[in-house]
């Protein structure tokens, strides 16, 4: 046979002999009349076998999937191969079943495949040879000839339905996951219209001002971009890493609300290229840095402080320099987040007077710079907000740190996605982590903040000029329970139970391990392993946290005009368009 890129042997020994074992084997795997007439819902007849061996038989499993025997011969072989395949963890694959004398009446049964996995299913073909295969061929299939049976036991003809089922099941949404973005609805655009409208004493400042928003291809730069145009601003600029950007979050459905956008600027460059700042910035009187990095792996704590460095903590004092070289900017104005204050212990209403802390460790080494514990995340987002706020004014440019906590809206394309995306494959969300509370920051409040920063900068600068402030919905909902979810899921995806408790530190403990097997498999083989959970990312999600607005509502006349349930169900109406669902 061909050689595909992996193999898988199997083998078995029954009480027939050889011709009869083929035969037996032909009707277990697939049924009396080559394919199985009565499990129309299962598979499909295509083509019948030309002889009793089985050869040039055809028949469809779920998820587009052609069976065919190339060749056989009674008593031998059968060589099959996979093709016509609409999707199948595997871009090759062709199977051999072989059999011989053992003895008298004794038959060696071997089952060899070759096969070459997609990049989707690197791991996911092993383990679903081994579970399904293995299951059915060494124990279903031996017990089956050794009885004298040709059609298969009960538990055996069971177990291959529902495996069949559920493969289709999971191929058929695999294949319908979407990767992008929709556009919000009609109502959520006339909300934001009207809270404009209510708000317009500040549109004169944004009208005579210039902005350039770094990262304004993003989902929160978007959504700033969208306000600052609609409030009239003098100039909107972008600066983004890629042109087109990759993933776009539209606020409608027409060409015009895609990129480019109608009267905004576009740069190409990110905040290590100073001389792409310095062009960036002509001009520009106000700068919204929303630009960030996750770090490599995302939120992790053991590796990758590099990467996050050079572009959160790096990148922040190469903004400050363009702006004060410019001769235009007056304003800096920086998304943080709440993770600057973040540790492993509950935050309960947590105000601005809470010192910088990062994940595991002890507030005053954050507080006094020491940079050694917590995830790359945290620490140079509090290096990045620290050193811009001990800026202000000194250069005649005011600067503030606005810090949401879990941004969500229509359009979000990290939290909400994984955890619709989670339900949709598996149909349902059985379990939960328990009911730790926390607070959101709905993206439309989040763009609303950034524009009143900017006309209190302009306005009253010493009351907030060097500050930080906290910006949330001030709903507490709990993200352990997933009940922030649970409209969105059950509209598109299926069920939530609470059937299956899962201890929080089982939780953080296998976010911690992975991190671990991702960091020697770094450090070993040079192998970046996408890991589905971290530490940070387990502990945020399992421990309570919430923080206070007070400073942001007395200082800037903060209120957030939509709540983090009105901000979920307007998010709904977007996933349930992304998915295809009326």
């Amino acid at each position: 046979m061909e050689k595909g890129t992996k193999t898988f042997h199997l083998e078995t020994i029954v009480y027939l002999d050889p011709v009869e074992a083929h035969r037996v084997f032909l009707k277990w795997w697939w049924g009396p009349g080559l394919p199985v007439p009565g499990l129309s819902l299962l598979t499909g007849k295509q083509q019948d076998a030309k002889d009793e061996a089985g050869t040039d038989a055809i028949r469809i499993v779920p998820g587009g999937i052609h069976e065919h025997i190339q060749k056989a011969k009674l008593g031998e072989f059968i060589e099959y191969t996979l093709s016509r395949k609409l999707f199948f963890p595997a871009s090759y694959h062709r199977g051999r079943i072989s059999f011989y004398q053992a003895g008298p009446g004794c038959t060696r049964v071997t089952w060899d495949i070759n096969y070459t996995p997609t990049l989707l299913a690197p791991l996911l073909t092993p383990i679903f040879l081994d579970i399904t295969l293995r299951t059915m061929f060494v124990y279903d299939f031996t017990a089956t000839a050794n009885a004298g049976k040709s059609k298969g036991s009960t538990l055996g003809f069971i177990l291959k339905c529902a495996l069949f089922l559920y493969l289709g099941f999971l191929i058929s949404r695999l294949l319908s996951l979407p990767s992008k973005p929709s556009y919000p609805d009609k109502e959520y655009l006339d909300v934001l219209e009207k809270h404009r409208q209510e708000t317009s004493e500040i549109n004169t400042v944004v009208a005579k001002n210039s902005y350039l928003v770094i990262g304004g291809t993003g989902f929160t730069g978007t959504a700033i971009v969208h306000d600052l145009q609609k409030r009239g601003a003098r100039k909107v600029r972008v600066m983004a890493r890629s042109l087109p950007p990759a993933v776009e979050f539209p606020y409608g459905p027409n060409p015009s609300d895609r990129y480019p956008l109608p009267g905004v600027e576009y740069a190409r460059g990110d905040m290590t290229d100073m001389k792409a700042l310095k062009e960036a910035m002509k001009d520009i009187t106000v700068v919204v840095q929303t630009a960030v990095s996750y770090g490599n792996p995302s939120f992790g704590s053991l590796r990758g402080y590099e990467s996050a460095y050079n572009i959160n903590v790096q990148g922040m004092k190469n903004i400050y320099t363009a702006a004060k070289e410019s001769g235009t900017v007056k304003q800096i104005i920086y998304t943080s987040s709440v993770d600057v204050v973040f540790t492993h212990k509950p935050l309960h209403y947590v105000n601005e007077t809470h010192p910088y802390a990062a994940l595991g460790d002890n507030e005053s080494q954050y507080a006094s710079g020491k940079w050694a514990i917590g995830d790359n995340y945290a620490k140079t987002k509090i290096q990045a907000e620290s050193f811009l706020l001990s800026m202000d004014n000194k250069d005649g440019i005011r600067t503030i740190a606005l810090r949401p906590n879990g941004i969500l809206g229509p359009g979000e394309n990290v939290a909400m996605k994984r955890a619709v995306d989670t339900a949709w494959l598996i149909g349902m969300i059985p379990m939960y982590f328990g009911e730790s509370i926390n607070d959101w920051s709905c993206v439309s409040n989040l763009a609303y903040a950034h524009v009143l920063a900017s006309y209190k900068l302009a306005t009253d600068p010493n009351s907030v000029g060097g500050k930080g402030y906290f910006i949330t919905d001030e709903e507490k909902t709990s993200l352990a329970s997933l009940s922030v979810f649970k409209p969105t899921i059950e509209a598109v995806a299926g069920p939530m139970y609470k059937l299956f408790y899962i201890p929080p530190w089982i939780i953080t403990t296998s976010g911690h391990l992975l991190e671990l097997i991702d960091k020697f498999a770094f450090d070993t083989f040079g192998i970046a392993t996408p890991i589905p959970l971290n530490y940070k990312e387990a502990m945020k999600s399992t421990m309570t946290h919430y923080v206070d607005n007070s400073r942001a509502k007395k200082d800037l006349g903060y209120k957030p005009f939509m709540t983090t349930t009105e901000c979920v169900r307007h998010a709904t109406v977007e996933i349930k368009r992304r998915y295809g669902i009326k």
